[in-house]
């Protein structure tokens, strides 16, 4: 009997331990996350014993080197339990920003490796606290939310709601909210694989203009223009070169963590598994039986603009075609590969840049927050890569060394959509098969 009783008071005392380490490891974690303010987590925290609090603290930081863990947990100890016997180190500038903690986590995690000195550590801070850099915030849910479109870009919003335990309707309004921030779901367009042919031009267009379905024009710094767009029928032009393939990355951990490409560069093992792009274009390809109506080549674009809402009621208004015909339309497009549902990154808060190359610029694809890149070719020339890059403002400095030598750099200021296309006009999808029916 007494020894049963011992037993049943061990039990409970490592219960005990268990839940106050638990509760101790949360707080932490908080505090790294950014979920709770210094403040407040200084009020929580010292209702438990320093040395447990030290203790799960310093076991936080596995990665760092045993010196480097030491640095932090004395700063730690001596802002949060204000220890005045620890003495003061280089990091102690830095805990009075209000992301200081935040950026421990991110340092920690994702820039980190034992090569680096102590030097480089207090580099890092300087560079993302002292410097007043600005870069997009997110939120825990927004952070998330985007992880799982880029993850499967086809995942319906109660499944996100399910993974993150919230309702459909804060989901909804998170990914609304994204998208006025320029993040939202669009799509990889094959229009090869409907005989029409996407180009790119610096020449004034308008002599083509009535075989153009539809095109975008960018202002880019200076003065230049550059349209991009959709031919009904190959053009002999040498003013236009045409896309012969593209591909798309999104990389969140920059883009939802801050990470400088600085950072990411110098300190980050990039896998050479992952460096492979979502490639769009397939020459290989063969499209399958496909109906001959230009309102596929609308739905096509506005999956492109929008994968999730591609304004199905105006399509159908406009060619007198029932929304489930649309519905299914979509459906085989995605199947067959030639609509690609793709995280699209077009924030105002992001400086976007056009780079003309003459190779891919393959070291940046793991690196900077959004990039997507065209390989062209003129009627009678080689060819070259066209690069839309999303990165940080601060960013540019570093990055323009690095490339301008090998490539031309312009910084996009507008973006303007246009659509030519009028129904019964041209006839672009040949087929002698109609696959859909009203």
């Amino acid at each position: 009997m007494y020894k049963y009783l011992i037993s049943i008071v061990l039990l409970m005392t490592l219960s005990d331990n268990y839940d106050l380490n638990s509760n101790v490891l949360r707080l932490i974690n908080e505090l790294l996350s950014g979920v709770t303010e210094a403040s407040d987590f200084r009020l929580q925290i010292n209702q438990f014993s320093t040395t447990k609090v030290r203790n799960l603290f310093r076991d936080s930081l596995p990665q760092f080197s045993s010196k480097l863990r030491d640095k932090f947990v004395a700063i730690f100890l001596k802002h949060f339990f204000n220890n005045r016997q620890i003495e003061f180190n280089d990091l102690w500038k830095f805990v009075g920003y209000r992301d200081f903690w935040c950026q421990v986590k991110k340092f920690h995690d994702f820039i980190y490796s034992r090569d680096m000195n102590f030097n480089n550590v207090i580099q890092y801070f300087e560079r993302n606290l002292l410097r007043g850099n600005t870069k997009p915030r997110f939120g825990y849910l927004e952070k998330k939310i985007i992880e799982w479109m880029d993850k499967n870009p086809s995942i319906l919003n109660k499944e996100i709601a399910n993974k993150l335990d919230v309702s459909q309707k804060k989901v909804s309004i998170i990914i609304k909210n994204l998208k006025t921030k320029g993040i939202f779901l669009g799509s990889l367009v094959d229009y090869k694989r409907v005989d029409s042919f996407e180009f790119f031009s610096f020449s004034n267009v308008t002599k083509n203009k009535k075989d153009i379905l539809f095109f975008d024009e960018y202002t880019l710094f200076p003065n230049f223009k550059l349209t991009q767009g959709v031919l009904a029928k190959k053009i002999n032009d040498n003013s236009l070169f045409y896309v012969l393939n593209k591909k798309t990355f999104c990389n969140v951990k920059p883009l939802n963590h801050g990470i400088s490409i600085q950072d990411w560069q110098e300190h980050v093992i990039i896998d050479k598994a992952k460096t492979n792009p979502s490639i769009c274009i397939n020459k290989d390809a063969k499209l399958e039986v496909i109906m001959n109506k230009e309102y596929i080549l609308h739905l096509m674009r506005n999956c492109e603009i929008d994968f999730k809402k591609p304004n199905i009621a105006e399509i159908s208004q406009r060619y007198s075609i029932s929304t489930r015909t649309l519905f299914r339309a979509k459906t085989k497009l995605k199947d067959q590969g030639i609509i690609n549902p793709r995280l699209i990154i077009e924030s105002d808060e992001l400086m976007t840049l056009l780079v003309i190359s003459d190779k891919e610029l393959l070291e940046l694809y793991n690196k900077v927050p959004y990039i997507k890149t065209y390989q062209i070719q003129a009627i009678s020339d080689g060819t070259r890569w066209i690069s839309f890059l999303s990165i940080f403002v601060q960013d540019f400095k570093f990055l323009y060394p690095l490339i301008n030598k090998k490539a031309e750099i312009f910084q996009i200021i507008i973006k303007k959509r246009k659509e030519l296309l009028k129904s019964n006009s041209i006839s672009v999808i040949q087929s002698e098969h109609k696959i859909y029916t009203n």
